[in-house]
């Protein structure tokens, strides 16, 4: 897996290019003795970061050698398509001289036709023209940031907040964050920084910007519900386990739940038979996640070795860490996943990963109704954020957050046409996209190379055409895997934390109550119910975990004296004097300034030594518990 990063502009010296390339690169390296290969021209140069020998293919130059294509990711059976495209013909070396060459020929006809998850950069020192693209589904990421001087790109925000000028917070951003729990549309939490959107192709040529799709899946129809074939979904699935199978060494992360195991039943299947590796969810059904795993694999006449979860885990710098690796922009900064980037070695091999494949299958976080019914639950937590926000920010930077994501959030759901999908090609276009598919194609290709079976265009075309109404509760997913590999259903499933009920018809009645208004009263009195939050106020962490997420969250906030110009500074410091003597009432609040402190800490302060006081144990020896 490669990681890619570049500058191009004009004014700079040689010297200058090259120290903003380089520091781009370094910003990515993440402790991992990453391959760095470059191509330089008179006016920028492109970086590619690999940690095995794929980065040799992953850099390309033209007979001419006056252009050059770097890439990320990785392309799937596409090389029939390159050679068709490619004026020469001939069997090129390596995926990027491919995708050069078949470029070249066809442009961004080429693009929709490819399959992979891949981005790449592309430069013509003729006519002095950069051009970013990225797939149909642009799971892999790639930021930029545009103005006079030139344009910037990388595989990770964090590079470009090491080189651009006046970096800074987005507040609209944040707002989108705390609000809907992700970035809306191509923000990122720097201002002018992008993401480049799904099938997006972007150039840069003297200053100008342009901005063109070369594919928009919010456009596929729905199907008719006589017309979807749990068949079809099991053969493409299988096809698309089938592209991106290979001698080279692998390892599936096997959990309890519905997708990995549907990931070994398709290898199984194919006769490839993976290194089987589950980490254990201690806290969730005592382990019941990784006992299941284990006794899948043992069904199917395999080992599965399960790793016990860390002690002491959540208060180590491993888990900040991936925070820090995908640039602050993830729902909760003690995500499972951390656990999982912290056992991954290159001797692992590849990785199979299951993205997008709930999002394609499942429709699992949907209730009937469309957008109108969906949305409130969607941003079920911005009421409670709303008021908090405004205790902890002036009333300038809180407007600046605020006054405008109504409308923003309205524009996004009109851009995606009206239809019984349109939820879902919003929440895969936003959500799913932006905080899940990071994970992978962020967080391990600086150890490892994912390979995401659910991702495949093939596969994920036909799976969102299938009306959101089949899917829901993942009714669908469980009939594709009872009818189609039944032998998985032998061991019980554990998906989100929850028992799925093996069969359909009873999971059905059961989630019948759970459909429309119902799910949202239950949401919201859940959420301001005031027993809940007299309980909350008065408890004391709980859990060993508890109190180790709390140490590293108070040795964070003890960093700043709440001085920063955008702070209700007295107010805060009150409270947080409260807040560290015991008082939990101020938790929910102060969970929100540790996000926005670690991001000025670790993006804009460029705070080395946060990170290294945490190895260190500094946080461990000086946060003391109130009794």
């Amino acid at each position: 897996m490669t990681k890619l990063c570049g500058f191009f502009g004009a004014g700079q010296d040689r010297l200058t290019l090259t120290e903003i390339v380089k520091t781009m690169a370094h910003a990515m390296h993440h402790g991992s003795q990453l391959n760095e290969r470059f191509a330089w021209f008179d006016s920028g140069g492109i970086a590619i970061l690999s940690s095995h020998d794929s980065g040799s293919d992953a850099l390309a130059w033209d007979i001419t050698a006056s252009r050059c294509l770097g890439l990320a990711g990785n392309l799937v059976a596409s090389q029939a398509v390159l050679l068709a495209a490619s004026a020469s013909g001939k069997q090129p070396v390596g995926q990027a001289q491919a995708l050069l060459q078949a470029y070249v020929a066809e442009a961004s006809s080429l693009l929709p036709h490819l399959n992979g998850d891949f981005a790449f950069a592309t430069y013509d020192a003729r006519t002095n023209t950069l051009t970013l693209a990225n797939s149909k589904y642009g799971f892999c990421p790639l930021y930029y940031y545009t103005d006079s001087r030139g344009c910037w790109f990388a595989s990770e925000v964090k590079a470009l907040a090491r080189v651009i000028p006046q970096a800074e917070l987005d507040w609209e951003a944040a707002a989108d964050f705390f609000y809907a729990g992700h970035m809306l549309g191509s923000r990122t939490l720097l201002r002018g920084v992008s993401a480049l959107d799904a099938g997006e192709v972007l150039t840069y040529s003297q200053g100008r910007v342009e901005r063109v799709s070369h594919s928009d899946f919010t456009r596929t129809p729905p199907m008719q519900a006589g017309d979807v074939s749990t068949r079809e979904l099991a053969t493409r699935f299988l096809d698309a386990v089938a592209r991106r199978t290979s001698n080279a060494a692998s390892t599936l992360l096997l959990s309890g739940g519905l997708d990995s195991r549907l990931i070994l039943g398709a290898l199984h299947r194919l006769g490839v038979r993976p290194r089987l590796l589950s980490l254990e969810h201690a806290d969730e059904w005592n382990g019941a996640d990784g006992r299941y795993a284990t006794q899948l694999a043992r069904q199917l006449g395999m080992d599965c070795e399960l790793r016990r979860t860390r002690p002491g885990f959540y208060a180590s710098a491993d888990c900040l860490n991936v925070f820090h690796i995908l640039d602050g922009m993830v729902p909760t900064w003690d995500l499972f996943i951390s656990q999982v980037y912290a056992e991954l070695v290159p001797e692992l091999g590849a990785i199979w990963e299951g993205m997008a494949l709930g999002s394609g299958l499942g429709a699992a976080h949907q209730c009937a109704g469309g957008i109108a019914a969906n949305l409130p639950l969607f941003l079920e937590k911005r009421a409670l954020h709303r008021r908090l926000l405004k205790r902890i920010l002036t009333p300038e930077a809180f407007g600046a957050l605020d006054q405008s994501f109504a409308a923003r959030l309205h524009a996004e759901i009109e851009r995606i046409p009206v239809s019984e999908n349109q939820y879902g090609y919003f929440v895969l276009k936003h959500r799913i996209r932006r905080r899940i598919a990071p994970n992978p194609h962020q967080l391990f290709a600086s150890v490892v190379e994912p390979r995401t079976p659910g991702t495949d265009t093939a596969f994920l075309d036909y799976a969102l055409a299938v009306p959101s109404s089949m899917r829901r509760h993942h009714r669908l997913y469980l009939a594709m895997v009872k009818q189609h590999f039944p032998e998985l259903l032998s061991v019980p499933i554990i998906s989100g934390g929850q028992s799925l009920p093996v069969d359909i018809t009873m999971a059905m009645r059961l989630r019948q109550y759970a459909e429309g208004p119902r799910a949202l009263v239950t949401s919201t009195l859940r959420q301001f119910n005031p027993k809940r939050m007299v309980k909350s106020a008065l408890r004391r962490p709980e859990s060993q975990e508890e109190r180790e997420k709390m140490q590293t969250m108070l040795f964070v906030l003890a960093q700043t004296d709440f001085d920063r110009p955008f702070y209700n500074t007295t107010q805060l410091r009150s409270m947080f004097a409260a807040y560290r003597d015991g008082a939990m009432l101020y938790h929910e609040l102060f969970t929100l300034v540790f996000y926005i402190e670690l991001w000025h800490l670790l993006f804009l302060d460029r705070s080395t030594s946060l990170l290294d006081d945490i190895a260190a144990g500094a946080h461990t020896r000086s946060v003391q518990f109130a009794s």
